[in-house]
């Protein structure tokens, strides 16, 4: 291809098994046309290329609920799936040649008692040879945004306070201030907790694992900024996704993206329109500059006891921590 502007892959899911399988529509997976980091792309020579999509909330213990956040596929059952990655990946500093695409193979079967199961997918990777125009500038389709549109070329400034589109309605709006002004208490109290304990203690081993200080710097840096500047950020209500919460692209300051789950979601405590202002404002690189390493209490916990440096790198780590301290 000699412009990447509408290169897409489109992934093929098969049931290759002899039983139903009911999968959650993951935003990370292929089973998602979300245009997030869902595949491992590669250039011949080994480089990568750059991310330039969003990052978003999901927890799928709440997702699991909703009936359609699930794929059902009958044994030798598939799905096709189109990803528009010419418009979310950046080619340019890898250059013109071949490039590898490998999909994210972990999946999330639902069990007919709603527990979740991980299953990893075998994956046959694709490719394509590049040359030309490596970058677009050219908009992603409502389709792998949840429903909102694509307003990464749209000039928008800071405020003094927080901003809304037209999409958010007087009781979105409402919702919206309020978990700002919830948010903003769980990163003052995040602080104090922080500097009553400038050793460590047993919630911060919970969420991030075993002390280090330059981790603890880290974190206290991010709650410092996030008690004030969620504030002035712009949020958008027009994605419909049912099972997300939220996204941000984190090449785009202080604009949030608010999906279905946002407002199905309690008000405060785990899981909730407070502590995903939290998540959302880590993702930004000034504030933290976090990943989406893995979603919900269970797995955050595991992750901190197993890798420490990437549980201090995780959104949803920093958000459980603001609700238990």
């Amino acid at each position: 291809m000699a412009d990447v502007s509408d290169l897409t892959v489109t992934t093929t899911i098969v049931n290759t098994g002899d039983e139903t399988l009911s999968l959650l529509a993951d935003p990370r997976s292929a089973l998602s046309s979300f245009a997030t980091n869902t595949f491992a792309v590669t250039h011949d020579s080994g480089a990568g290329v750059d991310f330039t999509g969003v990052k978003v909330r999901y927890i799928p213990e709440m997702a699991a609920k909703l009936a359609d956040t699930v794929k059902v596929l009958a044994p030798g059952e598939s799905v096709d799936v189109t990803h528009e990655v010419g418009r979310y990946y950046n080619f340019t500093g890898a250059g013109e040649g071949a490039f590898n695409f490998e999909p994210v193979n972990l999946f999330t079967a639902v069990e007919a008692d709603g527990s979740l199961t991980e299953l990893r997918a075998d994956v046959e990777p694709a490719a394509v040879h590049l040359t030309g125009q490596l970058a677009t500038s050219k908009a992603l389709s409502e389709s792998s945004l949840g429903g909102a549109a694509d307003a990464r070329f749209a000039a928008r400034g800071l405020s003094k306070r927080a901003q809304f589109t037209s999409s958010c309605t007087t009781s979105y709006r409402s919702q919206t201030n309020a978990a700002i002004t919830a948010g903003s208490t769980l990163a003052s109290k995040s602080i104090s907790h922080l500097q009553a304990n400038p050793s460590g203690s047993t919630v911060q081993t919970t969420w991030y694992g075993t002390f280090a200080s330059s981790r603890y710097r880290e974190t206290l840096s991010s709650f410092q900024t996030l008690v004030s500047a969620p504030a002035s950020w712009t949020y958008d209500c027009s994605c419909t996704d049912s099972g997300t919460y939220a996204y941000v692209y984190p090449d785009s300051y202080g604009e949030v993206y608010l999906c279905g789950y946002f407002w199905r979601a309690p008000a405060t405590g785990s899981g909730s329109r407070a502590d995903t202002i939290i998540h959302e404002g880590t993702h930004f690189p000034q504030v933290l500059g976090t990943d989406d390493v893995t979603y919900g209490e269970s797995s955050c916990k595991s992750l901190a006891r197993s890798s420490p440096a990437q549980a201090v790198n995780n959104a949803d780590n920093h958000a459980f921590f603001s609700d238990y301290v």
